[in-house]
This record gives C-alpha cells, structure tokens and sequence, in this order.
C-alpha cells in the first residue's frame, strides 16, 4: 500500500505509530478553508519525508506552508544564570529554522513558506497553529508507535494531522 490511510481518533495512535505509510487523522470538525498547512519540525533533524509531504499538502491546497518548531529551554539554564547560553541556543535554532524554510522554498517556488519559531512545548506549538489549518503534518521516528510530539498533535490538534513515519539515520 503506498497512498494514505485515513482514520478517526479511535485505534488511531495504533495504526498511525506502525505503519510505514502516512496516516492521515481526523477530529472533529474539520471545517477545512484556512489555506494553512502547519508541519512541526526539528531542524536538526534530517529526513526528507516530512517536508516533502507537507510542500505537496500545501500545493494541492494552494495554500502556504507554516513550518513551526516550538523551543523549550531548560528551566536550569535560566535558574543558574546561563540566560546567554538559552539566547544562543535559541538564535542557533532560529537560523536552522530560516535556513529550512530558504531550502524547502526554493525547491518549491510554487508555494510560499514561512517559519514560526515558538518559545513553548513543541505539542502547544502545533495545537496553536492547528486552529489556523487545514492540516498539520509531523513525523515519527518512535520504534514503539507515535512519539510524544506526534502523539500530542494527533489527539489534540483542531485539524486533520497526517502523520508520516520516519527512520532515524542511527
């Protein structure tokens, strides 16, 4: 099977963490017409299925791309006075970020993108921005089913989350 599965939220965290195709979730009212495609991203990440799905979402729907990644810095960092090092990290991943989004816009010039770099929890981040789209489109690298973030976005998102499985290069 290569296209999609789409699923309610019933059995879908079982489904979505095992297959190696993207699973597609659906909550609730999905009133659709955002013109918004959210993907949650980890720059350091690399893996080309997840970007790749998410500038196709957003071509079918003439929509833009929104890559979001929220950064949470260790509250230790700022309670033993290492605010310049939590500054740092956080400039150092928003250039990440832009550098991302620079890539993925010039291999897709059709659509427009955009990056969002959200100081909070990585699932707060996606639920947010799912109240403005269409479709949320994250990744999971767990062996053992969904991981935490993917987890979170599937069951809490205001939209359809599509969830594509990856393989970690370790």
């Amino acid at each position: 099977m290569s296209g999609p599965i789409t699923v309610g939220t019933d059995g879908s965290g079982r489904v979505a963490g095992h297959v190696d195709v993207p699973v597609i979730v659906v909550r609730g009212d999905t009133t659709g017409g955002q013109d918004e495609v959210v993907v949650g991203v980890d720059p350091a990440e690399e893996n080309d299925s997840v970007p790749t799905y998410a500038c196709e979402a957003a071509f079918r729907r003439d929509a833009l791309l929104r890559i979001v990644h929220g950064l949470t810095i260790p509250p230790t960092y700022l309670e033993t006075g290492y605010f310049p090092l939590a500054h740092e990290i956080e400039q150092e991943v928003g250039t990440s970020l832009k550098s991302l989004a620079d890539t993925w816009q010039a291999r897709h010039p059709e659509i427009k993108v955009v990056e969002d770099l959200v100081r909070e929890h990585p699932v707060h981040a996606l639920v947010k921005a799912s109240a403005h789209a269409d479709l949320v489109v994250v990744g999971s690298r767990s062996r053992l089913g969904l991981g935490s973030i993917s987890h979170g976005a599937v069951h809490h998102a205001a939209c359809p989350v599509a969830v594509i499985r990856t393989r970690s290069r370790a």
